[in-house]
């Protein structure tokens, strides 16, 4: 390879590492299941994720099995005071 075929080489590098930075998200799924003290599922019970930050709210529905889950859910750092 001469200089020039080294410096393209080195350019697509750079350019394909800042591509893949700016593609990081955080992002995460939350997952439980609703039982009574007795450990018995509760189905159609109404869950709610909220971020404190933005106020922003989601529901999930727990199905027959007493599962509820919150897929692809923006993860967002936060301090405490």
């Amino acid at each position: 390879m001469n200089t020039r075929q080294h410096l393209v080489a080195i350019l697509l590098l750079l350019v394909s590492l800042c591509v893949n930075a700016a593609a990081q998200d955080s992002r995460g799924s939350i997952n439980g299941k609703i039982t009574d003290p007795q450990d018995a599922v509760l189905p159609g019970v109404t869950v709610t994720l909220k971020n404190v930050a933005t106020n922003v709210e989601v529901t999930s529905v727990t199905n027959s099995d007493g599962n509820y889950s919150f897929l692809s859910w923006r993860l967002e750092s936060t301090q405490s005071p």
